[in-house]
């Protein structure tokens, strides 16, 4: 029987082995905060429950954070009933302080809505002659403008 020992494993095994160990950590901790986080909606409002989540804990405070300086107003009005309640809690009671934070939800980012209008170099040119008949200055280099646009974006769609 051989005992294995420390110089047996390799640099990237010891490495992995501790990765595994971080990671394993980390997970608890997160499993615990989704607990937390539906105890204390539990005891909210719907309203309120949705804009908020636990984002720590630490010795005794729970960190709550909402999702806007408005909601983080709706929860700083009930800190004290918060604190009676998690009295009755048992994943809750051990929490004797609140800290608070505003941490914006994230979402996912939409993509960017391009303008896919296009004008035909007839309407162009139309815009252009109608450009030439109006005396005033500023909507006269409006029109142009608009015409030279519509332009450009014919003679990009010619050149793809």
């Amino acid at each position: 029987m051989q005992v294995s020992t420390m110089k047996d494993k390799t640099t990237q095994q010891i490495l992995a082995g501790e990765m595994q160990t971080q990671l394993a950590s980390i997970l608890a901790k997160a499993r615990q905060l989704r607990v937390l986080t539906q105890q204390l909606r539990a005891l909210l409002p719907a309203e309120i429950a949705a804009n908020c989540q636990v984002a720590n804990i630490q010795q005794g405070c729970l960190v709550i954070s909402a999702s806007s300086a408005a909601w983080l107003t709706q929860l700083r009005f009930l800190h004290y009933t918060l604190l009676r309640q998690f009295q009755t809690h048992a994943a809750l009671a051990n929490y004797t302080t609140i800290r608070w934070l505003v941490q914006p939800i994230a979402t996912p980012s939409t993509p960017r809505i391009t303008n896919t209008l296009s004008m035909s170099s007839d309407s162009a040119s139309s815009l252009t002659a109608i450009a030439q008949t109006i005396q005033h200055t500023g909507l006269r280099h409006a029109m142009q403008r608009l015409a030279r646009h519509a332009i450009t974006r014919d003679n990009a769609i010619e050149e793809l």
